[in-house]
């Protein structure tokens, strides 16, 4: 295998915003606190314990272990029991498609690696990936390049020849300072505008166009863009 896909979870290959949004309010509302909704959406796609710095600014670790273990029960709750229909439309033909021509694919996410492994298995699509890496195993998250140079290196694959797919600015970011060409998917987090403003080479409307420019980037004529 000589080029790769890496791709984000939340928001990209599954649609889990809302889930996300729902258990991030179920985290809070015990320590009497509320964010509107645009302030916790914008969290999606970091580290929790970077959110929970975010929204709990005040908690004592305990309350801060606490608060983590309150969002991974509902936020497995809310997905696992029907994690294959949040694979978005497309997706599983997508990674078929990759597969089949010989591209590596990995999962690169902000979620710890057990939590992505467990919503993974539970929609079915686990196998394919060829690595799973989360933000446990990495120093620094996004929008650092960590994430992306580990994913690389165990697939051993160049970091000019892995593709980053995400739909928020901070994937477009470490995709960028890894070294990597970027892929902004609209149907995310993060408006069309903002990916391209961070710097995506292109911002796929659809799973017809991320199909395509994919084949381009990794199957006929390498990932230059």
């Amino acid at each position: 295998m000589n080029s790769a896909a890496l791709f984000d979870l939340d928001g990209t290959v599954m649609d889990t915003p809302a889930a996300i949004v729902a258990s991030l309010t179920e985290m809070i509302t015990p320590y009497g606190v509320a964010h509107p909704e645009p302030v916790l959406r914008a969290q999606i796609g970091r580290p929790l314990d970077s959110i929970v710095d975010t929204l709990l600014p005040e908690a004592t670790v305990v309350d801060r272990d606490e608060a983590k273990q309150r969002f991974r029960v509902s936020f497995s709750a809310q997905t696992l029991p029907d994690a294959r229909h949040l694979i978005h439309p497309g997706v599983s033909e997508l990674l078929e498609h990759l597969r089949g021509n010989g591209v590596a694919i990995a999962i690169v996410t902000s979620k710890i690696t057990p939590s992505a492994i467990e919503l993974l298995l539970a929609a079915g699509i686990r196998e394919a990936f060829d690595t799973i890496v989360g933000h446990d195993q990495v120093q620094y998250g996004k929008p650092h390049p960590d994430l992306a140079l580990l994913a690389a290196a165990r697939l051993d694959v160049a970091p000019a020849f892995c593709v980053v797919i995400g739909d928020s600015t901070d994937d477009i970011r470490m995709g960028i300072v890894a070294g990597m060409p970027t892929v902004g998917v609209a149907w995310g987090v993060s408006e069309a505008a903002a990916l391209t403003d961070a710097g995506a080479n292109l911002v796929a409307a659809d799973l017809n166009s991320l199909t395509a420019e994919l084949d381009r980037m990794l199957l006929k004529t390498g990932t230059s863009a």
